[in-house]
């Protein structure tokens, strides 16, 4: 299954009459993470601790894939990189081990002894963990940075002002990946009228509107993974009840979705992944 990339738009800012600000931050506080866990009752850490199971799963299948590759070919030997949201390193390692130096921020206390863990395995010296929320980083204390990276850490209410700092901290270039979408999106609106979390496209718009001029490249990607781990993924987050997975699995059988290999019921999946590019010289629209 090939990774394909494809630009999709290069600094054509057409945003129309709405406010995007706004209105990511109404569709994150009825969907995002952080609401679907709070409706559930799950806390935030021990998501976090599960979830790097299922990091394990989708890195087998070859994640992040070409979306890193991708990042990696825009960072050179003597950049200083911030990677925002480091999680337990899937880009921060990568990262460190081509960029003169990596800042990681992550706020979670069971991501960073992770992150610290592997760090220490790959025996790296250029990493330094900063364990806040972006929200609460100063930038005079971790000092702007060459590359600016966020990936996948945009459970952020008021989300233009953490922009506002991402472009602040950034001297040369600015990366963002967000979801743009993927093949559940439909199903679970159909079947559960369940809605998903803000997407890439709000990102890329509320950028336009605060002046600036990014390009989105939209990389998709294609992997198998166990049925039993996707739903229980799917259990967290957004937070399907036991009746709702039993009926989903129902469908994806009916529906020709599921495969038998090795005793075990796997699903093809497709997810396509944002990135937004901004560069330092092309902040403010002309």
């Amino acid at each position: 299954m090939q990774n394909r990339p494809s630009v999709i738009q290069t600094g054509d800012c057409n945003t129309g009459s709405m406010d995007w600000a706004l209105a990511w931050d109404e569709r994150l506080h009825s969907s995002g993470l952080e609401a679907n866990l709070d409706r559930n009752a799950i806390e935030e850490e021990v998501f976090w601790g599960a979830y790097q199971r299922w990091q394990d799963v989708l890195n087998r299948s070859g994640y992040p894939g070409v979306a890193l590759e991708r990042v990696l070919s825009l960072i050179e030997t003597e950049n200083s990189v911030l990677d925002i949201g480091a999680g337990s390193g899937i880009y921060t390692l990568p990262l460190a081990r081509k960029a003169k130096t990596v800042t990681a921020i992550e706020p979670s206390g069971v991501q960073v002894e992770q992150l610290k863990a592997k760090i220490a395995a790959a025996r790296l010296a250029n990493v330094r963990i900063v364990p806040q929320k972006w929200q609460e980083v100063k930038i005079q204390e971790i000092g702007s940075h060459d590359i600016v990276l966020a990936a996948y850490c945009f459970q952020m209410p008021r989300i233009q002002p953490a922009l506002h700092k991402m472009v602040a901290a950034a001297a040369k270039k600015l990366l963002l990946i967000h979801s743009a979408g993927n093949d559940f999106k439909p199903v679970l609106e159909e079947l559960f009228g369940i809605q998903p979390a803000p997407d890439c496209t709000y990102l890329y718009n509320i950028l336009c509107q605060m002046g600036l001029q990014p390009s989105t490249e939209i990389i998709t990607r294609r992997y198998h993974i166990e049925l039993e781990v996707q739903l229980e993924m799917l259990g967290y987050n957004p937070g399907l009840t036991q009746k709702q997975r039993v009926e989903l699995s129902q469908y994806l059988l009916r529906t020709g979705r599921l495969q038998d290999s090795g005793g075990k019921l796997w699903l093809e999946r497709e997810h396509r992944d944002g990135l937004i590019t901004l560069d330092a010289q092309e902040r403010r629209q002309e």
